[in-house]
């Protein structure tokens, strides 16, 4: 039986003037996992100092993506995957 299930969240990072602040203009995952993955990754992102992206030597909005990579603690009865099935 496996103890930690892992997963994937694709993430895209909306950056947009106000990361100067240190705000990030929007977070979008690809797919929810659930368990407060996607808030995790939220967290996490807010705490990264981006540098913004430069057009003609001025500061413009820009979309990044991100991979996040999570190990989930296996609570299913039998040892399976409860995502998977």
């Amino acid at each position: 039986m496996a103890k930690y299930i892992k997963r994937v969240l694709y993430i895209s990072i909306v950056l947009g003037m106000m990361f100067f602040l240190g705000l990030i203009g929007g977070v979008y995952p690809t797919h929810y996992l659930g368990g407060g993955c996607y808030e995790e990754a939220r967290r996490v992102l807010g705490k990264i100092k981006w540098e913004p992206a430069i057009k003609n030597g001025k500061p413009v909005r820009c979309k990044i993506s991100h991979t996040a990579y999570f190990n989930l603690p296996n609570q299913s009865p039998k040892g399976r995957d409860p995502i998977a099935e």
